[in-house]
């Protein structure tokens, strides 16, 4: 038997999912199946019924420990939008608020969701790269290194395009204003996970998660430069795999 990822202890492994199935159901839409798309020289299409897994991670036991971050992050971050909740934070700029939420639990499902995706060998996660931060983020999950746990927050988004807004797109590690960041796209949710010691710039400090205050989400209802750069990237390269340019 191969050892579990997260507890090191040789026992059967399961079927683990990068990204918790739930958030891959709730952009079926009642269709039996997601359709995969790997963009490069050719498009490689394939089919997934509960989106991307491996079965060589996590034992029963670590992976149940984690489905549970799993569950309340989905409660968290429903697919049902109130539209009443919906705030005007001026200059045309809209805030969600989300409310209380028990944020101990909540960072767990994130420090569990980015280290998922640092070690897993599926190309929609290889813009993932956590260095030493794989090593930090297994030690919370352990119950180790629960100090650490305070330097995880993030930033949620609340991600209305005015089109294809159900696409989730493959998560990447990047630096915005100079902090290390991880961006998963959960639709109808985008997440900015800091990977750094140092706190977020001004605006986006106010609105990261922090332990005793109601949670509120930014609304982008656009494309950023870099999300419409990629949109367009993707049709291109479609049309040239599929021999129409």
């Amino acid at each position: 038997m191969l050892p579990c990822k997260l507890c090191g202890q040789r026992k059967k492994l399961i079927k683990a999912h990068i990204i918790p199935k739930q958030f891959y159901r709730r952009i079926m839409h009642g269709t039996p199946n997601l359709l995969k798309f790997e963009v490069d020289n050719v498009v490689n299409r394939s089919i997934t019924q509960s989106g991307v897994h491996q079965n060589d991670l996590l034992c029963s036991d670590c992976d149940n420990q984690i489905g549970r971050y799993d569950d309340y992050a989905y409660e968290v971050l429903t697919r049902q939008i109130d539209e009443k909740k919906l705030h005007s934070f001026g200059r045309g700029l809209y805030v969600y608020e989300i409310g209380e939420i028990r944020v101990e639990i909540f960072r767990l499902f994130l420090v569990s969701l980015v280290w998922r995706a640092g070690i897993a060998r599926d190309q929609m996660f290889q813009l993932i790269k956590l260095g030493s931060y794989e090593e930090r983020l297994k030690q919370i999950l352990l119950g180790k290194k629960s100090e650490l746990l305070d330097s995880i927050t993030a930033v949620i988004i609340l991600f209305r395009p005015p089109k294809y807004p159900d696409i989730m797109w493959s998560p990447f590690c990047s630096k915005m204003d100079g902090i290390n960041i991880a961006t998963f796209y959960l639709p109808p949710w985008k997440i900015w996970l800091k990977l750094d010691r140092r706190p977020f710039r001004d605006p986006f400090d106010k609105f990261a998660l922090t332990i005793g205050k109601p949670v509120y989400a930014t609304v982008q209802d656009f494309w950023s430069k870099g999300e419409f750069s990629l949109l367009c990237d993707f049709h291109k390269r479609s049309r040239i795999a599929a021999g129409l340019e």
